[in-house]
């Protein structure tokens, strides 16, 4: 009679993969997880459900938990992991810069056999890194496991294909992790089909409550209690996670916000709003909610409600020059229109008409259309101080979400739907003053109003957002090249530490 096969009895560590991380993974630095001051992190790291969705906010620590997932699998079972980001840079920055670091610093029994960008192996498992954007050779490998990091960001007909590559496995876990984006798109769908876990925490008055931006007492510096009779202050480190909702396909759903993390007051929450010149960030990165927008058109109430008699203009003036037969023009110093207009009549005097008005408004810098400047932008460059004339040249599609200058060509690059969102914007949340008693002042009112957002999807899925127009808007655009300065990036973040 043969021998029977040993009995496997799995260790702790193979089953308990928070019991693990705590003694076998560090951060990229090198240095322990802390749960201890991160509590909202223990049912996060217990859950081994087979899929998983984080619908999260910037820097709380699911990229870690991710990939210690990934090596915490790979060890103790052979598998194969595909770790998908959105684009092939993304790609050669996160597997040399946070995964590399993780697993070399990280006390793991098995080798990495094989480490380079897009191929590692560990013990006998293996983890590819694929981008959606960029590749181009077709991918057939099949898989125990994917990541999808970042999914709002990806490629939606790529991230489809990478899904088949579970179909046969017996495991199929799938890991889906992103800042979310706008409603009913990416994450956010995925967190609608999960059982969408939000972070509750209980006031010593018996309330049990989200934490939202709204229970953020600036004066006392603290989260306070919903309950108008109460206003007891919260600890956001004492909560629990609660399902809100079921799911059908047995999806388990997290809601991870800075709210939570204990080492972001709400005194810093109250900065990056500020700090944060377009609300979609704020909402996305440091709530981890969508943002359906509300830049869509800008109305007449809203224009007249910005008119005003009481205009002090700084120093820091710029004039904007939308070109043409007629050329419009916008002078402004940091959230106001202090003068508009047009130039008609021969085109030839048209350069030196901008460069008068400058010298009459005292406009240190200008901003002048690109694209049908033909001479003009040379004849005004020439005339001007080093430094001070800038032809405004439009791109799309996030390239140049901030102001970037070439001195050389004396030229700056703006995404032109960003840009125009924040003018239009402005306008809507009355947060500029407009000279008022202008004669240009209905052509102003109207060159807005032709303004309007479309979202489109792309033959891959993807959403992009557009600012068309319905008729004229060359003052819009004027406008918007002169308030190019007052473009201006969030300063650096505090403690914004990754886990």
């Amino acid at each position: 009679m043969s021998a029977s096969a040993p009995l496997y009895i799995p260790t702790r560590e193979a089953v308990d993969f928070r019991y693990y991380a705590e003694r076998r993974l560090t951060t990229e630095k090198g240095l322990p997880l802390d749960f201890r001051n991160r509590k909202y992190l223990h049912d996060i790291y217990d859950c081994m459900a087979p899929e998983v969705v984080f619908k999260k906010s910037a820097q709380c620590g699911m990229s870690q938990y991710s990939v210690g997932r990934v090596i915490h699998a790979s060890e103790h079972i052979p598998m194969t992991w595909i770790y998908i980001l959105p684009t092939r840079s993304a790609v050669g920055e996160f597997s040399q810069a946070r995964f590399n670091p993780i697993a070399t610093n990280s006390k793991i029994r098995k080798d990495m056999d094989v480490d380079n960008t897009h191929l590692k192996q560990i013990g006998s498992s293996f983890v590819y890194f694929r981008g959606t954007k960029g590749e181009v050779e077709a991918f057939s490998v099949p898989a125990d496991g994917l990541v999808i990091d970042e999914k709002d960001k990806c490629q939606p007909d790529t991230v489809g294909g990478f899904n088949e590559r579970l179909s046969a496995s017996p495991f199929k876990f799938k890991i889906i992790l992103s800042t979310p984006t706008r409603p009913g798109y990416g994450v956010d769908l995925d967190w609608k089909k999960s059982d969408q876990r939000e972070w509750f925490v209980v006031c010593k008055c018996g309330t049990e409550q989200v934490l939202k931006f709204r229970h953020i007492d600036p004066e006392r510096n603290a989260y306070v209690c919903e309950n108008v009779k109460c206003k007891a202050v919260l600890d956001p480190a004492q909560g629990h996670w609660k399902a809100t909702a079921v799911s059908a396909a047995g999806i388990v759903g997290y809601h991870p916000t800075q709210l939570i993390c204990p080492w972001i007051t709400p005194a810093e929450i109250l900065k990056k709003k500020g700090d944060y010149e377009f609300p979609a960030d704020f909402d996305n990165y440091v709530l981890g909610e969508t943002y359906a927008g509300g830049t869509d058109t800008v109305t007449r109430a809203d224009m007249i409600g910005c008119l005003s008699d009481s205009i002090s203009p700084t120093r820091n003036r710029s004039l904007g020059v939308d070109w043409g037969n007629t050329t419009w023009f916008v002078a402004r110093s940091p959230g106001q229109l202090i003068h508009y207009g047009k130039i008609t009549g021969d085109t030839r005097t048209h350069a030196r008409q901008v460069l008068e008005w400058a010298d009459k408004l005292k406009c240190g810098n200008l901003f002048m259309d690109f694209g049908f400047g033909d001479t003009k932008n040379k004849d005004v460059i020439d005339k001007r101080p080093a430094g001070t004339t800038w032809m405004v040249l439009y791109t799309k599609d996030g390239k140049d979400l901030y102001p970037k200058y070439n001195t050389d060509k004396n030229q700056v690059n703006v995404d032109r739907t960003r840009s125009l969102q924040l003018c239009m914007m402005e306008k809507k949340e009355q947060k500029c003053k407009i000279a008022t008693h202008n004669e240009c002042q209905e052509d102003l009112i109207e060159h807005y109003e032709n303004l309007y957002e479309k979202i489109e999807k792309d033959d891959h899925g993807e959403l992009h957002t557009f600012i068309e127009n319905k008729g004229p808007d060359h003052l819009a655009h004027a406008d918007n090249y002169a308030r190019i300065p007052e473009i201006k990036k969030p300063g650096p973040v505090a403690r914004m530490t990754q886990l």
